[in-house]
């Protein structure tokens, strides 16, 4: 029996797995004259591509210069700010002026923003704000997504004239394929600009097509339109002249091409305007009929961040509150105890597509995940997958690495992007088909704080909320102990607050349900599977607190984990399970083997009880606790080693971590200690090199919104 200790589960003979052991695998070939293609066969166009194939000469908009940068693929773009540009700063002790972003600022790209200022010629210094200087003796700078902001010298005076200079990234090679960046997007692609053309030769099959994608931005907010233009060995194949919308989601186009195909033939890509960034995504010669299913299924995960398990009614939730989710449990294999390896986004998140621990993979305070560990999203492009993520960014980004092996990354911050358009983008990315089987990644911060409500994500409520909570702050208020008072406040009015956090999780589940709706009117399980979970959960002062990534508490880890496919029955399963397990999982159901390092295993094959781990870092301090048995140890220092142990639970008898079985002089917790010290020398240790990450101002921006900084 597969799966012991479970309500009533199997897998449907044949099953879906054994069935894709045996399928036929999809070849993504290289771009090149003379390749021996296996039918059917799809050409990335972006295979082998550089900038270095470009021609012509990039249109700026009046009163910009350009610069090539000598050390990458981009160029500065400079602009100058007059004395008078800038006004005093408010609210600051120092002599601080600002000035609006030039207009161009729009078109970062979120790439890595690289910034140069001079002051009258000379360079100008950025201020490290996590280590201001007690006074400003010489000029420095800082920069938002809105203004640019000059830190002088006590009494002195803007310069006569302020240089901004901003770069712009055409992207880089990921393996031997070109990524484009335009905004909030970045993919396979061309990244050819306004002014600029580019010339691939290969060979076209028979009977094929070119399908790719048309993206850009504007540099400022003019109306100018851009012209895009594909020929085919000098025939104009394809013209479309659009006016650029920095929200407007890419286009997805196929253009038939010669039936008896073409030996060596020359696509050329070429596009006209002004002042923009400007891409083909995506661009694949493939079968131009795709009538047969891909022999592969295909594949969505889901996630929505801070989604605690008991909104569930299965976990123990109101009946009403997630109807349409409950629904979906009814049909799916129910993971009843799953927990997630940490208590923030994008440790949970590389977690999940690393398949790693989160000491492991080091993705963790603003770190990268390595370069070095293989994400889930490469393991299913190497097998033949059409990959796909749509983020409502935050640590959600390709910032963090989080965009490695994914064909198309579509990040767009919560407040430009309602939870109902975010799903818009789905199905526009499922009806995007090629005929490669489909792994889509969408991920949400729909429930997360700000606290929203409705299909309109109203803050009318949140805003009452918090002016109730100033009002009692400032009658309660001691000298020295504000921020003690606020969250005494919060705490105060616990239901009220925890009702934002409901009517949310409300809405939520209204905005996703016609989707599901149409996941199952189109037959989607019949040919594919579902994951939808969550990152981890949220504290409602049942432990004093508020919010998650502090301590591993029940109610910041546990998660829903519910997954519904072709050949999966529903039912319960008991065994402990974590985010580890779901690449596994996924690579297990495309016939994919999962990298020899990965520390899941497949959810299909649970069978025993294992340890689990929970690690958090943030600017508090390191958070280790470990789950084994029904039992769970929290450590200090973040060591399992040599942190002292801080508190223990028995969560049989006592689920809500209320009674310290160390304040009891219980002895099992050093017993369990000593035997999960070998699973700690494992995971404790990096598995590669994570990097620090310079974060773009305007994501900066979004991640004090979201509370993640100061």
């Amino acid at each position: 029996m597969l799966f012991p200790r479970m309500c009533a589960v199997r897998l449907s003979s044949p099953s879906l797995a054994l069935r894709l052991a045996g399928a036929l695998l999809l070849v993504l070939t290289a771009v090149g004259c003379g390749a021996d293609p296996v039918e059917p066969s799809w050409i990335s166009l972006a295979r082998g591509w550089s900038p270095e194939r470009l021609e012509g000469e990039l249109s700026l908009l009046p009163g910009l210069a350009q610069r090539p940068d000598p050390e990458g693929a981009g160029l500065w773009i400079d602009r100058g700010l007059v004395h008078e540009a800038f006004l005093p700063k408010e609210n600051t002790t120092h002599n601080a002026w600002s000035a609006p972003m030039p207009d161009f600022a729009g078109s970062r790209n979120l790439f890595g923003l690289r910034v140069e200022v001079r002051g009258d010629g000379t360079p100008v210094e950025k201020l490290d704000l996590a280590h201001p200087s007690g006074a400003i003796l010489a000029p420095h700078y800082t920069l938002t997504s809105k203004e640019l902001i000059l830190w002088l010298p006590a009494d002195a005076q803007p310069f006569a004239r302020t240089e901004v200079s901003i770069f712009l990234g055409r992207g880089a090679p990921q393996g031997e394929t070109w990524r484009a960046p335009v905004e909030g997007t970045i993919g396979d692609g061309l990244c050819v600009w306004p002014g600029e053309r580019t010339a691939i030769r290969c060979d076209l099959p028979p009977a094929s097509a070119l399908r790719f994608r048309l993206a850009g931005t504007r540099w400022d907010e003019a109306l100018d339109p851009v012209t895009y233009r594909v020929r085919l060995d000098g025939e104009l194949l394809f013209e479309e002249r659009r006016v650029l919308d920095r929200d407007r989601a890419a286009t997805t186009h196929t253009l038939p091409l010669p039936p008896e195909g073409r030996a060596g033939a020359l696509l050329e890509f070429s596009v006209e305007g002004r002042g923009a960034t400007t891409a083909f995504l995506v661009p694949v010669v493939g079968p131009r009929e795709l009538d047969a299913p891909p022999a592969r299924p295909d594949l969505v995960l889901f996630i929505a961040d801070t989604f605690r398990a008991d909104n569930l009614a299965l976990h123990g939730g109101a009946p009403d509150l997630t109807p349409a989710l409950d629904a979906l449990a009814a049909r799916s294999l129910r993971f009843l105890e799953a927990r997630s390896p940490a208590t923030s986004t994008l440790p949970a998140h590389a977690s999940l597509f690393t398949g790693l621990f989160p000491t492991q993979h080091g993705a963790i305070n603003e770190r990268s995940v390595p370069a070095s560990l293989p994400m889930l999203a490469e393991v299913l492009a190497s097998v033949g997958y059409r990959t796909a993520a749509i983020t409502d960014s935050g640590f959600a980004s390709r910032q963090f690495g989080l965009d490695r092996g994914f064909q198309v990354f579509d990040e767009r911050p919560y407040s430009k992007r309602k939870l109902v358009d975010l799903i818009e983008v789905a199905r526009a990315e499922r009806a995007a088909d090629d005929g490669r089987p489909l792994f889509l990644f969408v991920q949400t911060y729909r429930v997360h704080a700000p606290y929203r409500a409705g299909l309109e994500e109203s803050q009318v409520d949140l805003r009452r909320f918090n002016a109730k909570v100033r009002e009692w702050v400032r009658a309660n208020n001691r000298p020295g102990q504000t921020e003690e008072v606020i969250e005494a406040a919060h705490a105060r009015f616990r239901e009220d607050y925890l009702a934002l956090y409901h009517a949310g999780v409300r809405a939520f589940d209204e905005a996703l349900a016609p989707w599901l709706t149409e996941l199952d009117a189109d037959g989607f399980y019949e040919r594919g599977a579902l994951v939808f979970t969550s990152d981890h959960g949220e504290e409602f002062f049942e432990h004093g607190d508020r919010g998650h990534g502090g301590p591993a508490y029940e109610e910041r880890i546990r998660i829903p984990l519910l997954l519904r496919g072709e050949g999966i029955e529903p039912g319960d399963v008991l065994w402990p399970c974590s985010l580890t397990d779901v690449g596994p999982t996924l690579a297990r159901l495309a016939g994919a083997a999962a990298p020899a390092g990965w520390i899941g295993r497949s959810l299909l094959t649970l069978d025993s009880d294992r340890p689990q781990l929970h690690y958090n870092e943030n600017r508090d301090g390191r958070y280790l606790a470990a789950f084994d048995r029904g039992r769970k140890l929290f450590f200090e220092e973040g060591d399992l080693a040599s942190g002292a142990l801080s508190a223990a639970y028995d969560l049989e008898r006592d689920p809500g971590e209320t009674r310290d079985a160390l304040a009891e002089g219980a002895i099992w917790p050093e017993e369990l200690r000593t035997e999960l010290l070998p699973l700690w020398k494992l995971l404790g240790r990096p598995a590669g090199d994570a990097v620090d990450t310079e974060v773009d101002p305007a994501l900066q921006e979004l991640l004090r919104e979201l509370g993640y900084a100061e």
